[in-house]
């Protein structure tokens, strides 16, 4: 009668194979997720950008408060939101990576802007250009 199961060879090649597998694609994960809700940010951005012009044409200047504007965080709070400025003639508002949730180890983007103007910029944690990846 012959013993069937498997020999500790076998067992720690399929091991190293699951490990050598994972090693590749957690990283590779990690990058997709991190890039998927980044979207929070854009559509948080936009959000306010339709807000601000819903609110200039009823009082003939953008707001400085985003609570008037009705949009005070992100969907999914991973963005600290700010209008950095706001007057007659135009508006700033960004999306910032809140240093508490998921999204502080995305390094490539930091920091979303969108303007009155719909110019939209992207910032990487040395404050360097990124909106090309980014947006």
């Amino acid at each position: 009668m012959k013993n069937s199961g498997f020999t500790l060879v076998e067992l720690l090649i399929t091991i190293v194979v699951i490990a050598i597998v994972t090693s590749v694609a957690v990283p590779s994960y990690q990058q997709h997720v991190l890039r998927s809700q980044r979207g929070d940010a854009t559509a948080a951005l936009l959000l306010i950008a339709a807000q601000q012009e819903k609110w200039y044409l009823q009082n003939n200047t953008y707001s400085t408060s985003l609570t008037d504007l009705g949009v005070t965080d992100t969907a999914n709070k991973f963005y600290t939101l700010s209008i950095d400025s706001a007057d007659s003639f135009q508006f700033v508002a960004t999306a910032s990576v809140d240093s508490t949730g998921p999204q502080k180890a995305d390094k490539k983007c930091k920091s979303f802007t969108l303007d009155s103007a719909g110019a939209r910029t992207a910032k990487d944690s040395d404050n360097a250009d990124n909106s090309d990846y980014c947006w």
